[in-house]
């Protein structure tokens, strides 16, 4: 009888212990951004994979920005090597460390962001083909540099702002 009763009152402190975990577990849950489906993916099709790729580069350039200017007050060096002109390969490793623990926690708030910004860079899209009478793979290209240019001139901004506010060089 005592084994049994031992078991019984062990299945029921689980599941106290598991109630307890599983509200705010589930709670936590319910604020992340559910995953678009491949139907809403498809309806808005390139403005998609545009939005997605301008949210995850701007993630991306966030990441770098932040890490700048930690990884000089941790190392004492600079994280772009001037001769030969290169990243410094132990900010790669740090980068990537980074990348892949604060990068993968953004992945699903990335989605949903992506698929709010979606129908604007759909617009964007049509706009490029309207206004330049151009065909669809023009207005791609147009659209793609102008990004690229765009995402050049925030990280540039970004990592100025970031060594300001830790008050680090920007070069060491």
């Amino acid at each position: 009888l005592a084994p049994a009763l031992v078991a019984a009152v062990a299945v029921r402190a689980a599941g106290a212990q598991v109630s307890r975990f599983s509200k705010p577990w589930s709670k936590f849950r319910s604020r992340i951004p559910k995953t678009p489906s491949m139907k809403e993916i498809k309806k808005y099709g390139t403005g998609m994979i545009f939005s997605y790729s301008f949210v995850g580069t701007l993630n991306m350039c966030i990441m770098v920005a932040l890490s700048w200017p930690i990884f000089i007050l941790r190392t004492g060096g600079s994280p772009l090597l001037l001769s030969p002109f290169k990243l410094n390969p132990k900010f790669v490793v740090y980068l990537t460390a980074v990348y892949f623990s604060y990068g993968s926690c953004t992945t699903p708030f990335l989605l949903a962001a992506a698929l709010v910004l979606a129908p604007l860079f759909t617009g964007m899209l049509k706009t490029l083909q309207d206004r330049l009478k151009c065909p669809r793979m023009l207005a791609f290209i147009v659209l793609a540099s102008l990004m690229a240019a765009s995402y050049c001139a925030i990280l540039v901004a970004a990592i100025a702002l970031s060594c300001a506010v830790f008050r680090t060089p920007i070069l060491v």
